[in-house]
């Protein structure tokens, strides 16, 4: 009998430990691990609203880096274009030759001001002034339309047009053009 009354109080042992242990699992453990779930679910969720933030500045960065990009490619463009030269030596030349191959004579062309841009440093803006004692107005028109899709460094910002005389035909002309030139 004693062999069984010992397997008995290991029995009632097993079952006593295995009671502690599951009380002491859903007593202390459970709840203990369950306030944790709860408290990082909890700071998950104020975390969303920062995550969302993250990613919407990630996606900007990544659409800045794009146009940072194309616009390095414009301003080697634009540099490639531009002759290394002071603008009073290249301009004057390039706007009478290029009205000279138009039919258009005796242009005079001076600069008339500069404007600095703080977006684009090291260049500036040259404002020139081109007069046209004697020009048709089709001619002219034919020419400064050609003259804005050939140069694209020039932005033509004013015409002015008057009548010479009885010859309605013959004009003369002021136009204002734009450049950007290098410092």
């Amino acid at each position: 009998m004693n062999f069984q009354q010992q397997n008995v109080q290991k029995i009632i042992l097993v079952t006593l430990l295995f009671a502690g242990v599951i009380y002491i699992y859903f007593g202390v453990l459970l709840p203990s691990l369950n306030k944790r779930a709860e408290n990082i679910r909890q700071a998950c969720e104020e975390l969303r609203p920062r995550i969302a933030d993250a990613k919407s500045h990630i996606k900007g960065v990544a659409i800045r880096e794009e146009k940072a990009g194309m616009t390095a490619a414009t301003f080697d463009q634009v540099n490639a274009m531009m002759p290394h030269a002071s603008p009073i030596a290249w301009v004057p030349p390039l706007l009478k030759e290029f009205f000279d191959r138009h039919g258009i004579k005796n242009c005079s062309v001076r600069m008339i001001g500069k404007r600095i841009d703080a977006d684009i440093p090291g260049y500036y803006s040259a404002i020139w002034n081109i007069h046209l004692p004697q020009v048709e107005a089709i001619q002219l028109g034919i020419a400064l339309s050609e003259l804005e899709n050939q140069q694209p460094l020039f932005e033509i910002t004013s015409v002015q047009m008057g009548n010479m005389g009885p010859d309605v035909e013959i004009q003369n002309a002021t136009i204002n053009i734009l450049t950007i030139v290098r410092e």
